[in-house]
């Protein structure tokens, strides 16, 4: 079986459209998604797939009524998790979705699982610990690090594969950096009494 993997999306629609518009090519049969998605219109996208999406929760989560109602009314096995983690059984794997790195890096040494996936830091790294993959399949906003990437993940290899989009929509512009670094400036400047 193959999943795609994707987190971070940061309402881009733009990016997430573009990138399940891949689903038919990737021959993917399930989502997992591992957070941040910020609003029930993103959820409304992932629900309307052919396939199951599966959600686990944190930070950046918008409405989570909102969220899970997108995702009942989908009616087509998508889970959304009610923890900051979850433990799926897939084609004889034991895998483990979070969103944070820290959970991720407890859970693989753990030796419980086959597959650990997380997100957050945008960052992507894919690694074995003893027996068990462990990887961030980076961002869909493309807003830290100017590249939307996901991962399919086989479940007969206990592999993953890395896909991107080409020239991803993304709001990190050297305007905004300029910006940004201004006013880190500024803030650096002020006298507290």
């Amino acid at each position: 079986m193959k999943i795609l993997v994707i987190s971070d999306i940061h309402e881009n629609f733009d990016n997430l459209s573009r990138v399940l518009q891949q689903i038919p090519d990737l021959w993917v049969e399930m989502i997992f998604c591992l957070w941040d998605l910020i609003n029930g219109w993103i959820a409304r996208m992932l629900a309307s797939q052919d396939i199951p999406t599966h959600l686990v929760w944190w930070n950046n989560d918008g409405t989570r009524v909102a969220i899970t109602k997108k995702f009942l009314e989908a009616n087509n096995g998508s889970i959304v998790s009610d923890e900051t983690f979850d433990v799926c059984q897939v084609w004889g794997k034991s895998v483990f979705l979070t969103h944070y790195p820290l959970l991720a890096d407890l859970a693989a040494k753990s030796g419980d699982f086959d597959a650990v996936f997380y997100g957050h830091n945008h960052h992507l790294k894919q690694e074995y610990i003893w027996e068990c993959l462990l990887f961030n399949p980076g961002e869909i906003s493309a807003h830290k690090t100017n590249t939307c990437t996901f991962w399919v993940y086989d479940t007969i290899n206990n592999s993953v594969e890395i896909h991107s989009i080409s020239q991803p929509t993304s709001v990190k512009t050297e305007i905004s950096d300029s910006f940004m670094k201004e006013l880190q400036l500024k803030k650096s400047d002020r006298k507290f009494w």
